[in-house]
């Protein structure tokens, strides 16, 4: 059960939009790495579910993927790339839509690949807790809440800083507990 509630948990924060958004993507082209492995159609959850949640990573050619995360109500659509900083992988997720008002943002997830996935995305309340403590250590704009104009405790805070900075901060904290959410297990 618990686990269950974990991936639960992690699912909403997905769906919910509640990713942690950097302007600049969190891999440079030496730290892209490809396995084929991760193609195909993934559901998540260790229980089958009448409308479960789905992960489709289709290979676009090179070293990338596009990915589609997918439940009963709602869809997301990435491209995704699989990057290593020391001896982790990680997956760098560029949201596709170009709708109005919608910048494309980076997302980090740390990836654990095999027989089945195990994904971890940032945790946008401790990234933004530490951007709130440490304002000046790493580079992000703040965004003012519309429907909490008055309240800087509601303001979305969007990394900024460039691609080595961001992989300086990810090397310094992968570690901190709670860097990471609760992984989400996929299986094929």
């Amino acid at each position: 059960m618990k686990i269950r509630t974990s991936c639960l948990l992690a699912l909403a924060v997905l769906l919910a939009g509640c990713w942690q958004k950097s302007v600049h993507p969190f891999y440079t082209e030496k730290d892209v790495v490809f396995d084929q492995q991760l193609a195909g159609k993934w559901t998540e959850g260790t229980e089958p579910e009448e409308h479960p949640t789905t992960w489709t990573f289709t290979n676009i050619g090179g070293r990338r993927f596009d990915a589609v995360m997918q439940n009963k109500d709602t869809k997301y659509e990435f491209r995704a790339t699989m990057f290593k900083l020391g001896e982790e992988q990680f997956l760098d997720f560029e949201g596709k839509s170009r709708d109005v008002g919608i910048i494309p943002s980076h997302h980090l997830l740390r990836i654990q690949l095999g027989a089945e996935i195990k994904l971890a995305m940032l945790n946008p309340d401790w990234t933004q807790k530490w951007l709130r403590a440490n304002p000046g250590t790493l580079e992000h704009y703040t965004l003012e809440d519309p429907e909490h104009p008055h309240d800087r405790e509601k303001d979305q805070l969007v990394l900024s800083a460039d691609t080595k900075a961001l992989q300086k901060f990810v090397l310094a904290h992968k570690d901190d507990k709670e860097f990471f959410v609760e992984p989400v297990t996929l299986r094929k």
